[in-house]
């Protein structure tokens, strides 16, 4: 009698090709479960819900590549530009 040499973690029970479809269909099922159950769970558990309200609510575009044509940016460049060059020299005694 030979002995068997069963790899631990491998798909026995299924035929030849069965074997990579059958993996690649567990791989899309676990890539939609961590996509959308897992990290929109995730996301309202950190408070990242009023945050992605307030980005809707104002319109802002996250996505947006370059942002010198969202609105929201011309409203605060100034701001910006003020607040890096008018910074106090006094660093709190460091």
């Amino acid at each position: 009698m030979r002995p068997v040499n069963v790899l631990p973690g491998r798909l026995y029970c299924l035929p030849g090709p069965w074997k990579k479809w059958f993996s690649l269909i567990i791989g899309v099922f676990l890539l939609y479960a961590f996509a959308f159950l897992f990290l929109p769970f995730l996301s309202g558990f950190l408070g990242f819900t009023k945050a992605h309200g307030i980005i809707i609510e104002e319109k802002i575009e996250a996505g947006a590549f370059f942002y010198t044509g969202v609105e929201k940016i011309r409203e605060i460049e100034t701001y910006m530009r003020s607040s890096q060059r008018f910074v106090p020299s006094d660093t709190g005694g460091r």
